[in-house]
């Protein structure tokens, strides 16, 4: 964005119109990659928000399988 502002600044004080549309080609091009970024990022947001709803349901089906495949309480064992 650092660079954006400078290139705009640029263009303000620019001598000609060869000048001010190279430098607004440069700003295109920053622009392209800043949203370029901004995908990824927030495709890498949705994947770890994914992953973490999946690391939820697999602890809950293991703790459900857990509670299934343990033997029944024997009550009178617990009487000393």
């Amino acid at each position: 964005l650092k660079d954006i502002g400078n290139l705009s600044n640029r263009i303000a004080n620019a001598k000609d119109n060869k000048e001010s549309q190279d430098l607004a080609n440069a700003i295109q091009a920053k622009s392209v990659q800043l949203n370029s970024l901004t995908s990824a990022w927030e495709m890498n947001i949705k994947a770890a928000e994914q992953r973490d709803k999946l690391l939820a349901a697999k602890r809950e089906k293991a703790f459900r399988q857990q509670q299934f495949d343990a033997p029944l309480p024997k009550f009178g064992d617990l009487v000393p």
